[in-house]
């Protein structure tokens, strides 16, 4: 992947889209062009015939976009879309190249020239129709990888907040205080002796005592 950004295949979809739109508004300006120079017994034949020279290009950008942008769920659905793309794209290829041929030499191109200029167009639209398909699943594998090394430096920033082994400092477990215990102090007697009751003690004995 070259370690691609999201933002990068993002911009670079965008720059490929340009160009297969580009190609896609010649190929349809030259079909549209052949369509209305050529004969028509009625009128509304030659706008019928203008509408249908253009579809052959939207339709093959329609198929692109959603082969770039539907994201795949199936391997071999996935590559039905793809070869059906593919053949979608050099039909409108073929049906673009002649009518550019033809439009070609009416604007005075000859010796051959007539021949190249409609590969030019075709093979870009080609190489962008390819290299959409392309970046849709590079984009997708690169949002992959980002969301799974976001989610890595998350883990580890929470791991760094934790205490490590061993640590003393006690903020994670905290005992709760224990409760004190209180005690009653009880006035002291004298000894007492068989056959005599306790003495009482003189008051700075009972002072001491207390």
């Amino acid at each position: 992947m070259n370690h691609f950004t999201t933002s990068q295949v993002t911009n670079l979809r965008r720059g490929v889209r340009g160009a297969l739109g580009f190609g896609i508004a010649a190929s349809i300006t030259a079909n549209v062009i052949h369509s209305l120079t050529q004969p028509h017994a009625q009128q509304w034949q030659v706008w019928s015939s203008a509408g249908l020279s253009a579809l052959a290009p939207v339709v093959l950008f329609i198929s692109v976009e959603m082969v770039t942008r539907i994201p795949i769920h199936s391997r071999v659905l996935g590559w039905g879309r793809l070869l059906i793309t593919l053949f979608l794209a050099s039909c409108s290829g073929w049906i673009s190249y002649w009518h550019m041929v033809d439009v070609a030499g009416m604007l005075g191109e000859d010796g051959g020239s007539q021949y190249i200029y409609p590969l030019i167009i075709d093979g870009m639209m080609i190489v962008a129709t390819i290299s959409l398909i392309e970046l849709g699943r590079l984009g997708a594998v690169v949002q992959v990888v980002e969301t799974e090394a976001v989610r890595a430096i998350e883990a580890e920033q929470s791991a760094a907040r934790r205490c490590k082994a061993g640590c003393t400092c006690g903020r994670h477990n905290r005992k709760a205080p224990a409760k004190r215990r209180t005690t009653r102090r009880v006035p002291a007697s004298a000894p007492t002796s068989p056959g005599h009751g306790p003495v009482p003690l003189a008051p700075a004995a009972a002072q001491v005592a207390a």
